[in-house]
């Protein structure tokens, strides 16, 4: 399954591949809606759409997986259905990126994956280094509203605390991601602002851009997107050494 479209810029010599995201934000809807933001400036290529938590409900796993990104946003009601178990875990393993922005009103929704709450979240950040996830973030952030106590460390790992609070995890399932975040940025985070909301943004991006990378899923070092006609067999891959009468 690709869902992802490489736009490529030809003016004069091959550049970056810059990757076409379609990401659908889920539920309240309110604040400073940075991701609609973030697309409307261009800083996110691809599109954007969003759908009350009832329209989100009736939707099956593979309505869920026309996105690359789904963002469950903050102050959601209770009865958004974000279950990990037979949901949100199918479109994570079919290669869908889930990112929870700050929502305590749902965080029992993801169990067994997190089955814990942590302490209270305040202070400052301190962030630990994952490429391409807090490339350019700070440690200044507001409004934590969830903490994690206990996850499944077979998926999850934790990359900011605050105070020794557990208040951003991510992971890799399947062929999917996963990014849980206690500061809700979407509501709060602003393009092109000091501080707080300005870092919040930049997390924002990365967060959507890091869930919607390819995956090697057989670690033969050739994406889907690049050519790899079956990304769960390593040994199947352009240019693989032929073996005469096996069938493929």
């Amino acid at each position: 399954m690709i869902k992802r479209s490489l736009l490529l810029s030809l003016a004069g010599a091959l550049s970056t591949p810059a990757f076409a995201i379609t990401t659908l934000t889920v539920g309240a809807n309110g604040g400073n809606r940075a991701t609609e933001a973030a697309y409307a400036a261009g800083d996110i290529s691809g599109s954007w759409a969003h759908v009350t938590y009832s329209d989100f409900n009736s939707m099956t796993v593979d309505d869920m997986l026309a996105y690359d990104v789904i963002i469950s946003q903050w102050n959601t009601s209770s009865s958004l259905n974000i279950a990990w178990s037979g949901r949100i875990e199918e479109y994570v393993l079919a290669g869908g990126g889930f990112y929870f922005d700050g929502d305590p009103n749902n965080r029992d929704d993801l169990s067994p994956l997190v089955t814990a709450s942590g302490p209270s979240c305040a202070g400052s950040a301190v962030l630990s280094s994952v490429d391409g996830l807090t490339d350019g973030v700070g440690s200044d952030f507001v409004n934590c509203h969830v903490a994690f106590g206990e996850w499944n460390t077979a998926i999850l790992s934790s990359f900011i605390t605050m105070s020794g609070a557990h208040v951003g995890l991510y992971g890799t399932h399947g062929g999917g991601r996963v990014v849980l975040v206690g500061p809700d940025q979407d509501y709060h985070a602003t393009r092109g602002a000091s501080g707080a909301a300005g870092n919040q943004y930049n997390l924002l991006i990365n967060i959507i851009e890091w869930l919607a990378e390819d995956l090697d899923m057989d670690g033969d070092g050739v994406l889907a997107i690049d050519g790899d006609c079956d990304d769960e067999d390593a040994t199947i891959y352009p240019g693989a050494p032929e073996t005469w009468y096996d069938g493929i």
